[in-house]
């Protein structure tokens, strides 16, 4: 009987709630109770005709009804091994060391960044006949390896660091909307090598999700396809970096990635929902407002997700 349950509820999960299984945000609901999630997500775009991929894998479980953990690793192409040389210049003029951009378009390897821990607890919930309003809090901790050199920050591989913040989220029939404020607080990067050390600036994060439920127009069958429409805004604003080589701060003025800002996206897209247990999305981002020094528009996204069911 504990197999069935599991299976009841999580195509409960996916089949009801199908809309609010935002693309780029996670909501205020959970996995259930020991059912595990595994996805595989890319994204792709092009830096001055440079291709830049990412790839990521996430391990999803629920440990209880109100708490659920993921685990991720990366990879990418979008940095070297070590920070570039143009961070640390004098120019042969007598000046003291300051910085200038790094050179973007070069070619990079795919190499490992580095492991996420993830972490979301449902802290309220207020159920109705196809509807309900739900409120959850939500913490990160980011282990990178990358020589990340620009100063918005992020956690899925840039940086390492700690993250966290609010989601709250509703539905009404077949539409659902998120919202999500969010804290990023990177650690330094130090390169022995050179002796330097950069710092990504703290950022505010805040998103808005919206997911309506085109397919089916009445559920007869858990095995029918479903397909959900999205539309989400994501954005920062994030301090500028702390630079420094042998101990000494670093002049980042007229550095434009390194210093402070802020950049907003909209990202449309589609999901394909299969045997509730399956699902397959496809995104789009596009710049909106500010600038971003870390990635180029447009960028596609494309990500495969699996359930199944431990039965613990």
């Amino acid at each position: 009987m504990k197999p069935l349950l599991l299976l009841c509820l999580l195509l409960n999960f996916t089949a009801v709630t199908a809309q609010e299984l935002f693309i780029h945000t996670e909501p205020a609901s959970n996995l259930p109770k020991g059912v595990l999630g595994v996805r595989l997500a890319a994204n792709n775009y092009s830096e001055l005709g440079t291709p830049r991929y990412w790839t990521g894998l996430s391990l999803m479980y629920g440990v209880s009804a109100r708490l659920m953990v993921n685990v991720m690793a990366s990879a990418s192409n979008h940095h070297d091994s070590k920070l570039p040389k143009e961070l640390f210049s004098e120019d042969g003029n007598g000046q003291s060391v300051h910085s200038h951009n790094a050179t973007r378009g070069r070619e990079y390897d795919m190499r490992f960044e580095g492991v996420n821990l993830y972490s979301k607890y449902r802290i309220f919930t207020l159920d109705g006949t196809k509807k309900h309003v739900r409120l959850a809090a939500y913490g990160q901790l980011a282990v990178a390896t990358t020589a990340h050199d620009e100063a918005e920050p992020d956690l899925m591989g840039d940086n390492s660091g700690l993250g966290g913040g609010i989601v709250f989220t509703q539905l009404i029939k077949r539409f659902a909307h998120s919202t999500t404020i969010g804290y990023i607080h990177p650690f330094k990067y130090t390169e022995k090598s050179t002796s330097s050390e950069i710092t990504s600036g703290n950022a505010w994060s805040y998103a808005f999700s919206m997911g309506y439920q085109i397919f089916p127009l009445k559920m007869k069958s858990y095995k029918q396809p479903g397909l959900n429409i999205y539309c989400e805004f994501l954005g920062k604003e994030y301090e500028q970096v702390t630079l420094k080589q042998n101990g000494e701060a670093v002049n980042v003025i007229g550095a434009d990635a390194l210093l402070s800002g802020s950049v907003l996206d909209v990202r449309p897209g589609f999901q394909l929902i299969l045997n509730a247990n399956t699902r397959f999305d496809v995104s789009m981002a596009w710049l909106v407002a500010g600038k971003s020094y870390a990635r180029s528009y447009p960028e596609l996204f494309l990500k495969i997700q699996h359930y199944f069911y431990t039965g613990k």
